[in-house]
């Protein structure tokens, strides 16, 4: 999931050469496009910004699939386990 949001590869700016830019990058230069001295903001720029919009939506319901389905799963797999808790001593 994190990887539709990020491109996690890139590590310098001549990485977006090999890593395509992913949704954050492409909200990031949405907002330069618009955020200039005279901000005249473009049909245009409204329209890409409806795309965007609408693939983070539905990021944001992938999201909650994972956080409501998955994690729920995991977490009661992982009680059924009765793993006891790691605590470490107040002091070293």
């Amino acid at each position: 999931w994190e990887e539709k949001l990020i491109q996690p590869k890139q590590k310098t700016f001549q990485d977006v050469i090999n890593f395509n830019n992913q949704l954050n990058a492409e909200f990031m230069h949405l907002k330069g496009y618009v955020d200039e001295a005279d901000p005249i903001v473009t049909q245009g720029a409204l329209d890409r910004f409806a795309d965007l919009k609408k693939e983070w939506e539905a990021n944001a319901a992938d999201l909650k699939s994972l956080i409501e389905t998955d994690m729920e799963t995991f977490n009661k797999e992982y009680r059924a386990l009765a793993i006891p808790v790691l605590q470490l001593p107040k002091t070293l």
